[in-house]
């Protein structure tokens, strides 16, 4: 029973070391300049207070291709109407 465990271990313990040279090798490739288009969904709610500065740290990501949608309860929700003054004063 002792020389199947023993087996098992050098069988994952060498498989674990081919994973880490894959893993080494992927970091060391370039880049594909694949950026996928990406929407970050912010539920809101009445926090108008918070908003701007969420929404700032969510517009200074170092991406390109991606958008913000606040999401709110309702359109008399007052995030509604801050969050498009914010999107109307930044420059696209």
């Amino acid at each position: 029973m002792g020389a199947v465990a023993l087996v098992a271990s050098l069988y994952s313990l060498q498989h674990g070391f081919e994973f880490t040279q894959n893993v080494r090798a992927s970091l060391t490739r370039p880049k594909t300049g694949f950026n996928p288009r990406v929407c970050l969904v912010m539920p809101s709610k009445g926090d108008e207070f918070e908003l701007e500065e969420r929404l700032e740290a969510l517009l200074r990501k170092d991406y390109d291709s991606f958008q913000v949608a606040v999401v709110v309860d309702s359109r008399k929700d007052s995030v509604t109407f801050f969050s498009g003054d914010l999107v109307a004063s930044r420059p696209c």
